[in-house]
């Protein structure tokens, strides 16, 4: 595997998490810069030779949503196109997974489209459960640290 780090990303970086999926074209770009700005999303870089190549967000708290004290929800998991199946999205849950119980949460949950199989038994090996499946095809996966 590559040499590579896994940092908390700064906000003033965020403009290069277009290498890995497209700012442009989605919807909730903006939203989530706001997120992160204020402190309620955190972002997390798989760097290899100063590039982004993956990226998780986790969601700690959010207005108008409340979270069970100790639960974190992993909004994101993505790895750039190019750079799948090469471990990178492993690395980046087990350094989550890992920081988090660290940090005292006792739970972290998702939610993924039930037609993501490659994504699903990913959460799957890290002994993720479903928990729920909702009417748009996307089922919820909790994992107890």
């Amino acid at each position: 595997m590559k040499e590579y780090t896994i940092e908390k990303m700064k906000t003033k970086d965020y403009f290069k998490c277009d290498n890995i999926w497209n700012m442009e074209e989605c919807e909730h770009t903006k939203i989530w810069e706001e997120e992160i700005k204020e402190g309620s999303r955190i972002v997390y870089v798989y760097k290899y030779e100063g590039e982004f190549l993956g990226e998780c967000d986790v969601v700690v708290k959010k207005e108008g949503i409340a979270f069970p004290e100790q639960q974190a929800f992993l909004s994101k998991l993505i790895v750039k196109k190019e750079d799948r199946n090469e471990g990178i999205g492993t690395a980046l849950l087990n350094f989550l997974l890992t920081l988090y119980k660290k940090k005292g949460y006792s739970y972290i949950t998702l939610e993924v489209n039930k037609d993501n199989i490659t994504a699903v038994n990913l959460y799957k090996s890290f002994g993720f459960e479903i928990t729920e499946e909702n009417e748009e095809d996307f089922l919820k996966m909790t994992v107890e640290l």
